[in-house]
């Protein structure tokens, strides 16, 4: 089946300049095609789009159009004034919608009228302060018992409108987070571009995954000349953490709609830190396993979910990698991950750094490191005299008693704790103030791997 026909969308009161934005639009759709395969017919309309949101309904397709309003023009309602008469086409099998590619059993066609409603329709606020009028149109719907498709060539709908000199010019909470319990404030900025005039602001909030609102803000009542700002507050006890929204709307004395804006906030706050992380052997042999282990604690004041990962690294190369999932760990809770490295494909002597953190809600820990090798650790070992120091008196440092098990040390590194260093196995060093001092001593051994060992100098006056 082929006709030919024109789609186009008459905004009858155009939007040019000084005049009136859309009141009337007319849709005339175009004739569906219908190309057959397998004993199916695949619809498709010129310009237009397939509605497949819901499993088990038929494909159909449907038109889209949006309709700009600018700063100033409010939509109130879209009414339908006119629809054509329809036509009708028998003996047509329309494909059914399948969400999941691969389904487990066969989906079948669910019956019934669709979709059952002529239009759908919906107003979004513009980043420039105007709005979007969302316009979707059926003109195609299938009755599946008889194998009917039932088709609307045009339409014409009435938009009502009216115009305000009143907007919100700003909307705000004083924090982006907040904590269960806590007092929620919303911050409105109204501006008024004409006479003065009474007005009243009010607020919905509402969870972001939910369109049922969870509190309703009375209203502030104001006479509002230039510019006002208004305070609202949401009183959160009892409430489940999450991410919330706050829908604000400013009303004339009429209680018509001069202006709408959202904006969102998070009540608690994600939050935790890793407790420990070990990797046992330290020392290993290739293709023997190291165990890494991390246990990661909830310091925050909401449910978290996320992943535990731990990542295998030598220089810039990643050698493993491996993510496990945690989901709802409450508030003060910890969990205990665990994970193998076969250490199949190491090299001999290479210093591997492992590192393991925690990431939720778009954020991460502070990764916690270790370094494992085929190569044993270095052993740090110092000795001081005198142990009684007076300021300006020099102390000898030995660090002849460090060793390293498998091979040699290459290098020692001093840190005297009052910004002076030195790099030789045995120093000297003098302290010109008073204090408690820490001495380390850094050992590396000829395979790159290095120990720290630290003590504490006391100063005398």
């Amino acid at each position: 089946m082929a006709r030919k026909a024109m789609l186009f969308l008459a905004l009858l009161a155009a939007l040019g300049q000084g005049e009136e934005p859309a009141k009337t639009i007319v849709v005339e759709v175009p004739a569906y095609t219908a190309t057959e395969q397998g004993g199916i017919h695949f619809l498709d309309i010129e310009g237009g789009r397939m509605l497949n949101r819901e499993e088990g309904r038929p494909q159909v397709p449907y038109m889209y159009r949006a309709v700009e309003y600018p700063l100033g023009h409010r939509v109130r309602k879209l009414e339908l004034k006119e629809v054509a008469k329809p036509e009708s086409t028998g003996n047509m099998k329309l494909p059914v919608v399948r969400l999941d590619p691969f389904p487990k059993a066969p989906v079948k066609m669910a019956k019934g009228y669709y979709p059952p409603d002529q239009f759908e329709w919906e107003v979004l606020e513009n980043t420039d302060g105007g709005q979007v009028l969302n316009l979707l149109v059926f003109p195609v719907h299938y009755l599946p018992e008889k194998e009917l498709v039932v088709f609307f060539p045009r339409y014409e709908f009435e938009v009502h409108h009216s115009q305000t000199t009143v907007s919100i010019a700003d909307i705000r909470t004083s924090e982006p987070t907040y904590d269960p319990g806590e007092e929620v404030e919303l911050v409105l900025v109204l501006s008024n571009s004409g006479a003065e005039q009474e007005v009243s602001a009010e607020a919905l909030v509402r969870r972001s995954t939910e369109a049922e609102a969870v509190a309703d803000l009375k209203a502030v009542k104001l006479s509002l000349g230039e510019q006002d700002t208004v305070r609202l507050v949401w009183f959160t006890a009892k409430q489940e953490p999450g991410e919330y929204e706050f829908e604000a709307s400013v009303l004339d004395s009429r209680r018509e709609e001069l202006d709408r804006a959202q904006t969102w906030f998070r009540l608690g706050r994600p939050q935790a830190e890793v407790t420990g992380f070990r990797a046992d052997p330290e020392q290993f042999k290739v293709g023997d396993g190291v165990k890494l282990e991390l246990t990661v604690r909830n310091t925050g004041t909401c449910r978290l979910s996320g992943e535990a990962v731990f990542e295998v690294m030598a220089g810039d190369s990643l050698y493993f990698r491996s993510a496990q999932a945690f989901d709802n760990l409450a508030t003060g809770s910890s969990k205990q991950f665990s994970e193998t490295w076969s250490t199949e494909e190491a090299t001999e002597g290479v210093v591997y750094d492992l590192v393991a953190f925690a990431s939720f809600e778009g954020t991460a820990t502070l990764a916690e490191r270790a370094g494992v090798s085929t190569n044993a650790k270095p052993v740090a070992s110092f000795t001081f005299e005198p142990e009684s120091v007076g300021v300006g008196q020099e102390v000898e440092f030995d660090g002849s008693g460090s060793l390293d098990p498998d091979g040699r040390i290459e290098a020692y590194l001093w840190e005297f704790g009052d910004g002076a260093e030195a790099r030789a196995e045995d120093v000297t060093h003098a302290y010109h103030q008073p204090g408690r001092y820490t001495v380390r001593l850094t050992v590396s051994d000829s395979g790159g791997r290095s120990t720290t060992a630290e003590q504490t100098v006391v100063v005398a006056e």
